[in-house]
């Protein structure tokens, strides 16, 4: 049994990983092309991908595994991705063959899952209401034996780890620094409310069921 943490890049799954490494002592471990962990066992590991390899979905097991999906705005996530337009968006991110890493397939994988083995964390309910969300997961993690501790100091403090996080996520050389600092909307920003409107409806036309169950909230208007 595995337990990993899935998401679209620029989600925040950085601050989301350190949070629970800093309450439970769980280290985060990339996951090969084959699917698999790059260490030896999965004892006090969680995995950490945004599902670019094809080795994960076919290794990752639906019945016996257990998945953390965070999930951000998708017009964030998409600009961020430098996709300035609906057309490159729709082209290159939002589930079209042959794409790497596709946003809508995340959260099919999540909507397949049992109940119990599955938990999604909204980016900005992470960032706004930090207690009860950070709470809600360590509850989660438990029965999969990450045991907590800290949690009241943690959020007594949790400005200076935020300060701590980003300067370790900046300090990376494979990505540009964190801008947002939180903001839930600062990327789509740049994006033409005409365009904001078409995105919208692809992904309510195209995924009806994933986007009324889990993206509705961010639809204009």
């Amino acid at each position: 049994m595995r337990i990993d943490l899935l998401n679209y890049p620029i989600s925040g799954s950085h601050w989301l990983a350190y949070c629970i490494n800093v309450l439970t002592g769980a280290q985060f471990v990339g996951v090969d092309k084959s699917g698999t962990y790059e260490c030896a066992g999965t004892l006090g590991y969680i995995g950490k991908t945004h599902g670019q390899s094809p080795g994960w979905w076919k290794s990752f097991n639906v019945e016996k595994d257990a998945l953390i999906v965070l999930v951000r705005n998708y017009k964030e996530c998409l600009v961020r991705q430098r996709k300035l337009t609906f057309d490159a968006m729709r082209e290159d991110c939002l589930g079209v063959q042959g794409t790497n890493v596709d946003y809508v397939a995340i959260l099919q994988r999540y909507d397949e899952m049992p109940k119990d083995r599955r938990i999604l964390i909204y980016y900005e309910d992470l960032m706004g209401a930090p207690w009860g969300e950070i709470s809600r997961l360590l509850k989660f993690l438990v029965p999969f034996g990450f045991m907590h501790s800290g949690m009241v100091l943690f959020m007594q403090t949790i400005e200076q780890y935020k300060v701590y996080s980003r300067q370790i996520y900046n300090a990376g050389v494979e990505h540009t620094p964190c801008e947002t600092k939180g903001e839930p909307i600062f990327h789509s920003k740049k994006l033409s409310q005409e365009d904001k409107l078409k995105i919208d409806s692809f992904l309510r036309v195209n995924y009806p069921d994933i986007f009324n169950k889990y993206l509705v909230r961010y639809a204009e208007g």
